[in-house]
């Protein structure tokens, strides 16, 4: 294999002094992703190589090690977390036969792992204690982490709701500007339209007078025409004469003033007509800004509604988040207590040595011959064994 790798690693090179073509560069994201694998592969080789605490030292003890090998195997065969998982009763069982079988076995019999198997087993607690440490440091991380992005969306959110209320304080100025705007117009329309039929009374009823007087003067036309017809000679045919032409003069008078009201009084209608006319468009186009406006602070205040309630749940999402950190790190610095009181543990722990054996002092026993080399002919070998007997 580490031939293959080596050939494998050598095949660019040679290829690109050959005159191969130019190695194909890595996408931007390709280097990012690899870190990401590699990152994953790190975690799940550390998974693997965690420490398994079984907890069957605990209760076999360190006298027995057939004890531990038997439950480390059960627990391993029933699938169990550890020895005290509610499903494993089957290997307490187990442990709890063979604990009362090493009491009443001998100790010859026992294979006993002593002071290093205690030793192990605390080197292996250490290393467990020292990873869930680092994973719990690592949810702290995460916790600490968590609460930053809440509190920046609290912030965003309580800006936000800043921002909603004055825009909603804006346009509740723009509709009561609007308002006041539409009721001070309404209250001039009605103060002019007020005059203009006031005026259009009193046009009205200078035309009726005027229609009187015109009525009276025709009168007096025709009596002085009857006197006139009736004194046709004599002195009083001139005065009666003169009378008729200022009768006359004030009839055409009359009728001239008649005509120059029936004109204003027509002018004054169609005024008053035109003004009720644009009053209404008018009313009507500023009712229409009014809603407008009213709509605008309806659809803020909906969105000040959203953003408040937003920023109440960041709130309490914050909240939440401050609890899980507190939880966090206390469950950081009791498993890093743990880690070291079991690290002083295990540099206090006595190091036992193997006991020395007794030195055994082999007799002396004489030397047997060294034997010949045995050839390729094992008849020639005879005879010259024979023919050295014989001498």
């Amino acid at each position: 294999m580490r031939l293959l790798a080596a050939i494998l690693l050598l095949v660019p090179c040679s290829s690109r002094r050959g005159g191969g073509h130019e190695p194909v560069p890595a996408p931007p994201g390709a280097r990012r992703h690899s870190l990401l694998a590699g990152s994953r592969q790190n975690t799940a080789r550390a998974a693997l190589l965690r420490p398994i605490i079984t907890g069957c030292l605990k209760e076999c003890g360190n006298d027995d090690q057939s004890c531990i090998t038997q439950c480390q195997v059960c627990v391993e065969m029933h699938g169990c977390k550890t020895l005290a998982s509610e499903d494993c009763w089957a290997c307490r069982a187990e442990v709890r036969e063979a604990r009362r079988w090493g009491e009443t076995a001998d100790a010859g019999v026992l294979d006993s792992g002593g002071q290093p198997l205690l030793r192990d087993g605390v080197n292996m607690e250490l290393q467990h204690a020292r990873l869930t440490s680092l994973d719990a440091k690592r949810r702290l991380r995460h916790a600490r982490g968590v609460i930053l992005r809440a509190q920046r969306q609290v912030e965003w959110a309580h800006d936000e709701n800043l921002k909603e209320v004055q825009r909603l304080e804006a346009s509740k100025s723009i509709l009561e500007h609007k308002e006041e705007e539409l009721a001070k117009w309404r209250q001039e329309h009605a103060d002019n339209l007020k005059a203009m039929r006031k005026e259009l009374a009193e046009r009205r009823e200078q035309l009726k007078r005027t229609r009187q007087h015109l009525a009276r003067a025709k009168e007096r036309v025709q009596m002085v025409r009857k006197q006139l017809e009736l004194y046709k000679t004599g002195e009083h045919h001139e005065r009666w004469q003169h009378l008729e032409r200022e009768a006359n003069e004030a009839y055409e008078r009359r009728r001239k003033q008649l005509q120059d009201q029936k004109r204003v009084v027509k002018e004054l209608k169609r005024k008053l007509r035109m003004r009720e006319d644009d009053a209404g468009w008018l009313d009507r186009g500023l009712h229409e800004e009014i809603e407008e406006a009213q709509e605008l602070v309806d659809k803020d205040l909906r969105q000040v509604h959203a953003v408040r309630s937003l920023w109440e749940h960041s709130q309490k999402e914050l909240e939440k988040a401050k609890k899980r950190y507190w939880k966090a790190s206390a469950v950081s610095h009791r498993r890093e207590s743990t880690a070291n009181s079991l690290k002083h543990r295990l540099d206090d722990f006595a190091t036992t040595t193997e006991p020395v054996m007794p030195s055994m002092k082999l007799p002396d026993v004489p030397r047997l011959p060294a034997f010949r080399r045995r050839t390729a002919h094992p008849a020639r070998d005879r005879e010259k064994g024979t023919t050295a007997g014989e001498g």
